[in-house]
């Protein structure tokens, strides 16, 4: 004998009878917040271009589906009002985790409105839908997953003329130009400290050795990389705001001309790229571009295939992917405030400072790598300009170029709202003793580089160029016009010192301490088809640098540093 059992309709709040078990619209309850909660992991994995099939990936999406099985079962259990709620309040946590950086960009009243607003939605929405909602929902966001898994988004290649047809001219030397980020100068590494006078007589010997010009007093006249660099490739400009703009992402800014670079062209040069999606170079070459490569120095994808463990990539992937949520910033945000309120600031309780979201010395490293390989099939008449995101923050490595435990990964760039209970002098010791290690591995890297410079015949009177763009930046505040008085030399040196040094067959090892403007030197040189050095007196050694606040821009001078001999 057969027993049926008729559910009949019942207002939004009152219990279901689910005597039939997990059939029919039960399932879909127990299926709908699976889905909610695996999209966005899936999404997430896919922007990063990161692997379906690895141990992380597959643990995350464990993790996930237990808790959607979990909150479906409490909604099967549950009265109609329940499986609102619950539906209600995954959707909304889903807006914020998929929607989070479009949010955080906007920044005015309706970065707190939306994800409100977005409930509200959302909640009207489930109760107009209530009856078929799960349903519904595992219907659309099954449909997401297995999309984004069959055919997963990837970034548009940027739309460069490229013109590798062009031949090259086999009567130019190689030129190699490397610029290497947050790169102190000689004479600005901390000598105070014992790790910083060691590591200024290995690199003076480290340049000495490979046969380079080193201006050991370079500085730069700004203190980020998109106004430097902009200027160093327009060197005839003294200050030019037209030289760089936004670009279409908010994070990135494009060199929309270069005096210098259009010169390389016009000698014949092809001009390959290797840059990152901070500054874009390639838009500003007209002509004779032959490749430009672009890495994302933010993507999660460069803990894929390092010998971190899975504890170890999981506490990285999941700083990556709490980062651009409104909900845990906000919750980070009220447990400061109330932390720092009511418990000693030194005590840990008070440190929420757990994420690793910052891993672009991966890439950085890496690309020395790859700009070594691609040096290997070298020809005359090519430009190399590489702009590689190292030594910059954060601090990944020893001096042997292992990769720490993420809990031993120091960063200069530390949550504002803590930045007021750091011992400034503690804060500058301990990241410029790490700081330090990294270059010393990146610089085991620049030797393997030169060494296939040297050893390939195309490459035997190559112009090498390694300058920075500012200072290791080791300071809690930025330079602006209405802090200038209150910095101290040593926050100066530390912002503005920054690396030159050229190697070209005409011009000889040697040691220069005329303080002069990176902005000016690469153009001095190359007036000079890198010949020769300016001597003394040619060169204007005024020193100034330009800093900015919300009324515009000042100059300032910079003082005198560095030893005046050894």
């Amino acid at each position: 004998m057969s027993v049926s059992t008729t559910v009949s309709a019942k207002a939004p709040g009152h219990a279901r009878d689910n005597t039939d078990g997990l059939v029919g619209s039960a399932w879909w309850d127990v299926a709908a917040p699976v889905s909610i909660l695996v999209a966005p992991v899936v999404a997430f994995a896919a922007f990063h271009e990161y692997s379906y099939f690895t141990l992380e990936f597959l643990t995350g999406i464990g993790f996930f589906s237990l808790v959607g099985i979990v909150i479906g079962l409490a909604i099967f259990r549950g009265t109609t009002w329940r499986k609102i709620a619950a539906i209600t309040l995954l959707l909304t946590i889903y807006v914020d985790l998929q929607f989070g950086e479009l949010v955080l960009g906007i920044r005015s009243f309706w970065s707190h409105a939306i994800l409100p607003l977005a409930f509200l939605a959302i909640l009207v929405l489930s109760l107009w839908l209530r009856q078929h909602l799960t349903l519904l929902v595992t219907t659309v966001f099954s449909t997401i997953v297995l999309s984004t898994l069959l055919i997963p988004p990837r970034a548009a290649p940027p739309n460069y003329p490229l013109s590798p047809q062009l031949a090259t001219n086999a009567a130019l030397p190689t030129i190699v130009h490397i610029v290497l980020d947050e790169h102190i100068g000689v004479e600005g590494l901390p000598i105070d400290l014992d790790a910083g006078a060691e590591m200024k007589r290995d690199v003076k010997a480290f340049f000495e050795d490979h046969g380079f010009y080193v201006f050991g007093k370079a500085f730069s006249r700004f203190y980020r990389s998109e106004w430097s660099l902009g200027h160093t490739l327009n060197p005839g400009r003294d200050f030019d705001p037209g030289v760089i703009a936004r670009g279409k992402d908010r994070i990135v800014w494009e060199i929309r001309e270069s005096d210098y670079l259009r010169q390389i062209e016009d000698a014949g040069y092809n001009i390959n790229v290797y840059q990152f999606q901070h500054l874009d170079y390639c838009a500003s070459i007209k002509e004779r571009l032959s490749s430009c490569q672009t890495d994302n120095v933010s993507s999660m994808g460069a803990i894929q295939g390092t010998p971190l463990s899975l504890s170890q990539k999981l506490h990285v992937m999941a700083s990556y992917y709490l980062y651009y949520s409104t909900i845990y910033r906000n919750l980070r945000s009220a447990y400061d405030q109330v932390a720092h309120r009511f418990v000693r600031p030194t005590a840990p309780l008070s440190q929420w400072y757990w994420e690793r979201n910052q891993i672009g010395s991966i890439i950085g490293l890496s690309g020395i790598d790859l700009l070594r390989e691609d040096l290997q099939d070298a020809r005359r008449g090519e430009y190399y300009l590489a702009h590689l995101n190292t030594p910059h923050y954060p601090y990944l490595y020893d001096r042997e170029c292992r990769l720490l435990d993420p809990e031993e990964w120091a960063t200069r760039d530390i949550p504002r709202p803590l930045r007021k209970y750091v011992d400034p002098q503690a804060f500058r010791a301990h990241n410029y003793e790490r700081y330090l290690e990294q270059m010393r591995c990146m610089y085991t890297k620049l030797g393997e580089l030169l060494d296939t410079i040297e050893n390939a015949d195309a490459l035997k009177d190559a112009v090498v160029i390694l300058h920075g763009d500012h200072g290791s930046r080791m300071t809690l505040r930025e330079p602006s016009v209405g802090n200038w008085a209150s910095l101290s030399r040593a926050e100066i040196v530390d912002n503005f010192s920054t690396l030159f040094a050229v190697r070209a067959p005409a011009i000889g090892a040697g040691y220069d301490r005329r303080q002069i403007a990176v902005q000016r030197l690469l153009g001095i040189l190359s007036e000079r088809d890198f010949q020769s050095v300016p001597g003394t007196g040619a060169v204007d050694t005024e020193n100034h640098v330009m800093i900015r606040d919300a009324n515009g821009w000042a100059e300032r001078p910079i003082p005198r540093f560095g030893a005046a001999a050894d």
